[in-house]
């Protein structure tokens, strides 16, 4: 379809004033300021620094962070390992507790322990031997404080070797003992429970203090290679 005479007469007029508009609209003049141009043209280095710091800064937080994550799982290493270690203590006691049981059973033979006492007069010997019952339970009171019940079936209490000068021995106008007077020492024996006890319970520590320092060099070489 062809144009028109009209539209072809004022498709000039159009595009002539389209021209005018953009003259109209043309900046005349480009102005600069100084202060920004010159620190633009001269501060190249001074803002490859800048990134250089900031790069620097995210570096180090990143690492703080890795860090305190670290320093997170290895404390709750630790605690999964102390409760572990706590199980397998209860478990030791357990056993030596059961194994306690039937080690030291009642018996009258093995719980009696014997002296012998000799008094000498110008006429006479005289001996005295005192027999004292020495069971689990006499070990039981004397760890708990408390006296001990299980002394023996008879009502009568054991005798100390201090009592024994008092019982059966002569009576002279001289009496000279033989056996010096010495100063009874108590002296407290563990039993093989709490040997045991206290084996189980140096061996959890040492283990627990190896393994405390192999992660302490672990944790500190990783550091130092990532600082390299």
């Amino acid at each position: 379809m062809q144009p028109s005479n009209a539209e072809a007469l004022t498709r000039h007029r159009k595009a002539i004033n389209a021209k005018r508009k953009a003259k109209q609209s043309q900046v005349k003049e480009v102005l600069f300021d100084e202060d920004s141009r010159r620190e633009f043209l001269t501060g190249f280095r001074k803002r490859k620094l800048e990134r250089m710091e900031a790069g620097k800064k995210i570096a180090k937080e990143r690492e703080k962070k890795e860090r305190l994550q670290a320093r997170l799982e290895q404390r709750r290493t630790l605690a999964a390992r102390a409760l572990e270690n706590a199980r397998e203590v209860e478990s030791a006691y357990a056993g030596i507790n059961d194994e306690d049981d039937e080690d030291y059973a009642p018996s009258l033979n093995k719980g009696k322990e014997r002296e012998d006492f000799e008094f000498e007069d110008a006429s006479q010997l005289a001996t005295v031997t005192v027999v004292e019952d020495f069971t689990v339970d006499d070990i039981i009171g004397l760890n708990n404080g408390g006296p001990s019940g299980g002394l023996g079936s008879s009502s009568s209490s054991t005798p100390y070797p201090a009592s024994a000068h008092d019982t059966s021995a002569p009576k002279s106008s001289k009496p000279s003992l033989r056996s010096k007077k010495q100063k009874t020492s108590q002296i407290k024996y563990e039993t093989k429970a709490a040997r045991r006890a206290t084996q189980v319970k140096q061996k959890a520590r040492r283990t627990e203090k190896s393994h405390l320092a192999q992660d302490r060099g672990k944790s500190g070489s990783s550091h130092k290679k990532k600082r390299k």
